[in-house]
């Protein structure tokens, strides 16, 4: 029977504070063997042979301009970071691998969707939640074989 636990994670993130507080958790639940924290700009701190089964990204979902370094980590403007993340994700991910993410009302979702369908992924949602009047969604994202 296959276990459904990963044999091991990379996180990632940019802001080095949360990069610390990562640290300290791993450390504190005793995860050092099985989970590396790294400090970099999306995939900028993966080597380029590195594959992965499942990427999760939680996309910060606002299209505005950031003006506060906490805005820096909620904001990404004119949607920047996800088409980034959309066309460099493939790279990382091994022939079967798939990406879980978070989407929010909030962004465009009609953009969104169009990335996906330019750069050939199929998605399926798989939770959808309300909170007051903004859709909250976790997607599966699956990548076709050309694109």
């Amino acid at each position: 029977m296959a276990s459904d636990r990963a044999g091991s994670v990379v996180a990632l993130d940019k802001q080095e504070e949360a990069v610390e507080c990562a640290r300290k958790n791993v450390a504190l639940n005793h995860l050092e063997t099985k989970v590396q924290v790294r400090h970099g700009d999306l995939f900028s701190a993966l080597e380029v042979n590195e594959r992965f089964h499942v990427i999760l990204f939680n996309i910060p979902f606002p299209p505005w301009k950031p003006k506060t370094p906490c805005q820096e980590a909620n904001f990404d403007e004119g949607h920047q970071l996800l088409t980034r993340f959309i066309k460099e994700a493939k790279s990382y991910l091994h022939p079967v691998g798939r990406i879980g993410m978070t989407w929010s009302d909030i962004g465009d979702t009609d953009r969104f969707h169009q990335l996906l369908a330019t750069k050939n992924y199929s998605y399926r949602v798989l939770v959808e939640r309300k909170i007051g009047e903004v859709g909250q969604h976790v997607y599966e994202l699956t990548p076709h074989a050309t694109g």
